[in-house]
């Protein structure tokens, strides 16, 4: 599950990447590839005025910035006791934590 601003912040860090010549050319066509792999794999949330309400709350109340407070938001919503949200972002996942949400840093040591 992701909320459908994942790919395009997915999307960017990989231009950034591109730009920055941590990727060639060719593994930016592969990771592009990849992405849109795993993409058709995900359960997409979409952006709706509740959505984007509660983020706004979200955002005053934990601390976050605007992307952050709408997939904590999105992940927060879903009330699924089997969900686990993964990210490298500490402040989204302290803002999970607040909200009593199990988590997974998938921060990669040594980047």
């Amino acid at each position: 599950m992701s909320c459908r601003l994942l790919y395009v912040e997915a999307a960017a860090a990989l231009a950034q990447a591109r730009r920055l010549h941590r990727l060639t050319a060719r593994q930016h066509t592969a990771a592009l590839t990849l992405l849109d792999d795993l993409w058709a794999q995900i359960d997409v949330v979409e952006v709706n005025d509740a959505l984007v309400r509660y983020a706004a709350e979200l955002a005053l109340r934990l601390a976050l910035q605007g992307y952050e407070a709408v997939h904590c938001a999105a992940a927060h919503q879903l009330a699924d006791p089997e969900l686990v949200a993964a990210t490298g972002d500490r402040r989204l996942l302290g803002a999970w934590h607040q909200l009593g949400l199990a988590t997974v840093d998938v921060t990669f040591a040594g980047h």
